[in-house]
């Protein structure tokens, strides 16, 4: 949904649940534990060096 504010629009998701996930993923926190080898050699494609 759009709603025109002066001259800017501000848009809404209109599906509540849609709205709540995204605010969730949003607030996620990833840490990476750089000391700790990776249990699964296939996801080491990242190429990040230690």
């Amino acid at each position: 949904m759009a709603e025109p504010e002066g001259r800017h629009v501000r848009y809404e998701i209109s599906d509540a649940n849609l709205t709540h996930a995204l605010s969730d993923l949003a607030d996620l926190v990833l840490t990476i534990d750089f000391d700790k080898s990776c249990l699964n050699d296939r996801l080491n494609f990242i190429g990040v060096s230690r």
